[in-house]
């Protein structure tokens, strides 16, 4: 995979990841059967955007070395974001507990500042300004919004057409 493409999609899907911890509790009941499913999601999508990322690397047997610099590379902090934040899902999506839930968006809010950190680049001055961070957060929420929203409409003109069938039945044959 061309290496552009694979940072695109590891930032985008990270992002949604974060996104849709972030938005759990207003769409549903974290501890739901419909919240767990959203935490399993939020999960794959984390892990399918880790192994995107690996399409960038040149070397990926010596890429360990990249973690060790997290004390001055927003690099390497973003590859130990994304381990925290898919061990804190993780963590509550075995032990249910609401505030490793809490912990795991919190750390969701983290990855997204990290990542637009990365991009956040005085040789670009477009990029260099809090608005990267804003444009990150605002990307995360609507990528992890999208699927909650397309099941609410879904479920709102299911029942619109459910209605609109019965009225038909209700004035019987023409």
């Amino acid at each position: 995979m061309e290496g552009s493409l694979s940072l695109v999609l590891f930032t985008l899907l990270g992002q949604a990841s974060a996104g849709m911890l972030l938005l759990l509790p207003f769409f549903a009941a974290p501890a739901s059967g419909r919240g767990r499913v959203a935490g399993w999601a939020a999960l794959a999508l984390l892990c399918a955007g880790a192994l995107f990322s690996l399409g960038h690397l040149s070397d990926p047997w010596v890429s360990f070395y990249t973690i060790t610099n997290a004390g001055t590379s927003w690099l390497s902090r973003e590859i130990w974001f994304v381990g925290l934040l898919g061990a804190a899902t993780l963590a509550w999506l075995v032990t249910r507990r609401t505030w490793v839930r809490w912990l795991a968006a919190l750390v969701g809010l983290g990855l997204m500042y990290v990542m637009s950190r990365v991009y956040t680049l005085p040789t670009v001055p477009f990029w260099n300004s809090a608005a990267t961070f804003w444009t990150f957060l605002a990307s995360g929420l609507l990528t992890g919004a999208a699927k909650r929203v397309q099941r609410l409409l879904e479920g709102c003109l299911g029942r619109l057409q459910l209605r609109a069938v019965l009225l038909q039945d209700s004035r019987g044959p023409g």
